[in-house]
């Protein structure tokens, strides 16, 4: 009977020995494909071999950008990172001069990348003005603006670069009282554009009332 128990208790340690190896495998095999994600992301971003010989910079072009994000989310699936550099690298391609099929094109890239960053990491703020961006830039400001304050500056309302952007996106949809309402978080220079845009709409105003 000793000897049955004993059998069954060395077994049953080898059972949970190989599944602890197995797992710790699994563990080492996603971590060291993680690690390589993240370090393709910053040889991408900032580039390598820094102040050496062997220095190279970072990576500029689009369309070796997506191709390398890409191949990081191959690696890791969660890598929001790389989902923030291909959206805005994306977006900026599409704000050079391109003919409209070719801006709508690297638009639609663009948002393709925002959604999943939005989807992997929903406080990243990177991701979130990228996407005010793009709201902004295809036709729909006050979306934008609505966005932004509802979805960022509700959450980080201390934070002044949050009413910077802000103030920028009342200011580009026209909603010049809430830009102007925005004057006392924002820095000087979006101060200063504010009392630009608050001196040209009192003047708009002032030629309305004498016609």
């Amino acid at each position: 009977m000793k000897y049955r128990y004993a059998k069954i208790v060395r077994w049953g340690a080898l059972l949970v020995g190989c599944l602890c190896v197995t797992i710790g495998g699994y563990g080492l095999f996603y971590a060291v494909k993680a690690s390589l994600s993240y370090k393709a992301y910053k040889h991408v971003k900032y580039g390598h071999f820094t102040g050496t010989a062997l220095e190279r910079a970072p990576v500029c072009s689009p369309t070796d950008v997506l191709p390398a994000c890409e191949r990081m989310m191959a690696l890791y699936p969660h890598n929001y990172y790389a989902t923030v550099l291909a959206a805005q690298a994306a977006f900026a391609y599409a704000l050079e001069d391109h003919e409209s099929h070719v801006k709508e094109r690297w638009i639609r890239t663009a948002q393709y990348w925002d959604d999943m960053g939005m989807r992997l990491n929903p406080y990243n703020v990177e991701i979130y003005s990228t996407h005010a961006r793009i709201l902004q830039k295809t036709g729909k400001p006050l979306e934008a603006s609505r966005f932004w304050r509802e979805v960022i500056l509700e959450r980080e309302f201390w934070n002044p670069d949050r009413h910077d952007m802000m103030a920028e996106l009342y200011l580009h949809a026209g909603q010049i009282d809430r830009a102007i309402a925005e004057r006392p978080w924002v820095g000087g220079a979006t101060r200063a554009r504010i009392d630009a845009r608050k001196k040209q709409y009192e003047a708009i105003l002032k030629l309305r009332n004498q016609q």
